[in-house]
């Protein structure tokens, strides 16, 4: 029998979350909260009076509040001092109705990168380059004494999230070429390529919804989800700039990124790339999700550098 996390495909409803808010929280304004989306950990709804609260998606991601309270403490005192993080204020058990802690943060007003207007995307690059090197720049040593680790790679509920994406890619195949393609790429994939053995502070799971950005100026205001934060390959933070983005935007943002890389570096990245983006269009298909922005990334990672 398999042990594979089970995540729900539909979000919370909306008068659940509101009752849960109420009945945790009496003090906020629960009377005209509005959904606001769904991660693979969360589902989110933002309150009348400027709360945004995350409802765990499972009984695991319910577990992670603790430990992203104190990657906040410390990355609030490494990034530029515009950008604000999801750090929770309200954090409870509701004693019926939702069985798992919810949290609540102070809304940060923006549009995630992936709504910026083309012609903000020259700014945002330089934006993006500032928040990368601020996080790998970072000495391992003092992230680790605060609490940072390299990930734990034996967690199942990571390894059953990678195995079960693989798994579900086969019925993909029809959708186009270019995905038929990864498909097979995905099933046949060589090891990856090596590191130099050195690690750095990563935000572990940034993707363009994740970066919020003022719409007028395109710079950064603001970066949520840190729950996958630990030390690791500085070449993991790119990938979502391919995926999103695609080859000419990622070297963009490399070519303001001061750190020095490494001989295999961009052969991770098209590896991790071409991976991740083909395991979350396996999910949103699985899901009954549309799918244009996965199958865009797909291309985007199986592209040539210079398309």
């Amino acid at each position: 029998m398999s042990t594979r996390q089970e995540w729900p495909n539909s979000p919370l409803a909306t008068d659940t979350a509101a009752a849960a808010i109420k009945g945790a929280f009496p003090s906020v304004d629960s009377s005209g909260i509005r959904y606001v989306g769904s991660g693979t950990l969360y589902d989110v709804f933002l309150t009348t009076d400027g709360w945004a609260f995350r409802f765990p998606r499972s009984d695991w991601a319910g577990k992670l509040f603790a430990a992203e309270a104190r990657t906040h403490e410390f990355v609030a005192r490494i990034l530029p001092a515009q950008i604000r993080l999801p750090r929770v204020e309200h954090l409870a058990r509701p004693a019926s109705g939702f069985p798992y802690p919810i949290a609540g943060h102070r809304y940060i007003a923006g549009v995630g990168a992936d709504d910026v207007d083309d012609k903000l995307l020259v700014t945002l690059a330089g934006e993006i380059a500032i928040l990368l090197t601020a996080l790998h720049t970072t000495p391992a040593p003092e992230a680790g004494a605060a609490g940072i680790h390299e990930m734990d790679r034996t967690q199942p509920a990571r390894q059953e999230w990678l195995d079960h994406g693989v798994a579900a890619a086969a019925n993909l195949c029809g959708l186009d070429p270019v995905v038929d393609r990864a498909i097979t790429w995905v099933r046949d994939r060589p090891a990856m390529p090596a590191t130099d053995g050195s690690l750095h502070l990563i935000h572990g799971g940034l993707e363009a919804r994740h970066v919020l950005v003022n719409p007028e100026s395109g710079f950064i205001v603001g970066v949520i989800d840190w729950t996958d934060t630990q030390l690791g390959d500085a070449a993991r933070d790119f990938v979502f700039l391919v995926t999103w983005q695609g080859w000419k935007f990622a070297e963009e943002v490399l070519r303001q990124y001061p750190r020095a890389l490494d001989r295999e570096f961009r052969n991770r990245l098209r590896w991790m790339a071409q991976l991740l983006s083909v395991i979350e269009l396996a999910y949103a298909h699985e899901g009954g999700r549309d799918t244009g922005t996965q199958v865009r990334a797909v291309h985007n990672a199986f592209s040539s550098p210079a398309s």
